[in-house]
């Protein structure tokens, strides 16, 4: 029988406050695309001589996993997905309240917050909360334990925001499974990428049109060895990140945006966007992001249908006296319920 990868479900679980405790089967599942499984660590080759070349049978390695997936940006709230929370902590970001206000304010976080209803749970020595991670596909579960992600949020004109996760974790038996998950599809539209506002590098961008937008978080995944666990890794953990900004401005005269000059200059000034949507009950959500400090890495010269861009990316930094989080922010503004 050959699987159908549309009939692929794909559910995330925040694991118990044990320090990676292990599976925990995930009992929301939620839409997404373009999903990937593969499992890593090479068989370890024995090296023993033998009196000829041919080779003694390899030793399986660590087990561990990886899984990556699409999903649109859409956002929690009484009419929304409840996992949306669930993988912006995953990736390192931490909520302000959780879903039960009517603005949620999402912002890198490295101490692994507190309790309050929508976050991940209190700090676990210097470790992070963990998540199980499940691909059900006809019949079929591919999962992974102990997992953290990093994740891009892709921004085109016209087009609804994409989220790209990318999960590392400790690997988990695949079994098949004939019982098929309860799928939560969300009644809220994902909001469309223009009527951004977009301010670049401090000016209005008004007259500078920008038709792309990239961020990405950059999260560093370290292994979690474990000479304990039957697999030799509990799991992975963000042990550093470096976000970053892609964004394709037209070109200008240079006292334009200045570009140039601020690269050379080490310039920190703003990025921000948004709202975009309109919040509306049952409809969509309101997004909005903001950068205070983007600095320029050094500029090159795209084009498009003849029209000079200037193809940036600028690394987001956290100035002298920089409190934590405060390098970023995701807003999301719901409508009423």
């Amino acid at each position: 029988m050959a699987l159908r990868t549309m009939k692929g479900m794909l559910g995330v679980k925040l694991e118990p406050t044990t320090l990676y405790s292990g599976y925990t089967e995930p009992t929301v599942f939620f839409p997404a695309y373009d999903i990937s499984y593969s499992v890593g660590s090479d068989n370890y080759q024995r090296k023993e001589a033998r009196g000829h070349m041919g080779k003694l049978p390899g030793v399986p390695g660590m087990g561990t996993a990886d899984c990556s997936f699409k999903c649109l940006m859409v956002g929690p709230s009484a009419q929304g997905p409840p996992y949306f929370d669930i993988l912006m902590t995953a990736s390192g970001m931490k909520s302000d309240s959780g879903i039960t206000r009517n603005s949620t304010i999402y912002y890198p976080w490295s101490t692994f917050g507190t309790a309050t209803s929508g976050t991940p749970p209190a700090p676990l020595i210097t470790y992070p909360w963990t998540y199980s991670l499940m691909i059900w596909e006809d019949g079929v579960q591919y999962a992974l334990s102990g997992g953290q992600a990093d994740m891009v949020m892709s921004c085109k004109t016209g087009e609804p925001v994409e989220l790209q996760y990318s999960f590392k974790g400790a690997y988990v038996a695949v079994v098949d499974d004939a019982v098929v998950p309860t799928l939560t599809v969300p009644t809220l539209n994902a909001p469309l990428f223009y009527g951004a506002a977009l301010v670049v590098m401090g000016k209005v961008a008004g007259a500078y049109p920008v038709s792309e937008f990239t961020l990405s978080l950059n999260n560093t995944l370290s292994p979690v060895l474990n000479a304990n666990s039957v697999l030799g890794i509990s799991g992975y953990a963000i042990s550093d990140r470096r976000p970053t900004i892609k964004i394709n401005p037209e070109a200008s005269l240079e006292a334009g945006l200045g570009t140039f000059t601020k690269w050379r200059a080490a310039t920190q000034a703003a990025v921000t966007w948004g709202p975009i949507g309109t919040k509306s009950a049952g409809v969509h959500n309101e997004f909005s992001f903001a950068a205070t400090y983007c600095q320029i890495r050094p500029p090159t010269l795209g084009e498009r249908d003849g029209m000079r861009l200037q193809e940036l990316e600028l690394d987001i930094v956290s100035p002298s006296g920089g409190v934590e989080g405060a390098d970023f922010t995701i807003t999301n503004t719901m409508g009423a319920s």
